[in-house]
């Protein structure tokens, strides 16, 4: 089984500052027809980590590029932000919702792991997104819609990935990394 990066542009990155590792990497969308329906039988969800509510509607948007229903599980961290996110998707309509608060503690990765364990098992395919800010460095500008792009640009890019998770090939699918941390991706510090 393959855990593969997402080919993707790497924006104002020379060249001679990349890594090289796309040997597990593959470009989406595949140049081939993917009708959504095979996908149909599949139990899908999303997992949303928003802790910044004044992107959730940008987030909203991307949603919709997943051509079959799915379940959306939101979490964040305090009551207020729990009901700007709600408002945003009163008339959800491709499965169940649900939002939840999490104390702010693990970033976006223990409400999900922890927080939604018990659901997570339950489908068939997962999509963890958050809606991310890097407003420490502003060479980051830009890196959240970058992934965004890449796990959710198009229903095409979308039907690629579903097609590659559903091959029994594939485990796991990331974004390819973006090009300002390219120089930064280490085991150590």
């Amino acid at each position: 089984d393959l855990a593969l990066g997402l080919v993707g542009d790497y924006g104002a990155l020379p060249a001679s500052r990349m890594i090289h590792y796309r040997d597990r990497a593959i470009s989406v969308p595949f140049n081939i027809e993917i009708p959504p329906s095979q996908f149909a039988h599949l139990k899908v969800a999303v997992f949303a980590h928003i802790f910044f509510p004044e992107l959730t509607a940008d987030i909203r948007s991307y949603l919709d590029n997943i051509p079959v229903g799915f379940d959306l599980y939101i979490s964040t961290d305090s009551d207020q932000k729990k009901s700007q996110i709600e408002r945003h998707f009163q008339s959800f309509g491709p499965g169940r919702y649900e939002v939840r608060t999490f104390p702010n503690r693990g970033r976006d990765i223990a409400p999900f792991f922890i927080g939604f364990r018990d659901e997570i098992r339950r489908y068939d395919l997962v999509c963890h997104v958050h809606s991310k800010k890097s407003k420490h460095n502003d060479i980051l500008y830009g890196w959240r819609e970058y992934t965004f792009r890449q796990l959710l640009g198009s229903p095409a890019i979308v039907n690629s990935i579903f097609h590659a998770l559903n091959s029994g090939s594939v485990d796991l699918l990331f974004p390819d990394h973006f090009g300002p941390v390219v120089q930064s991706i280490n085991y150590g510090y």
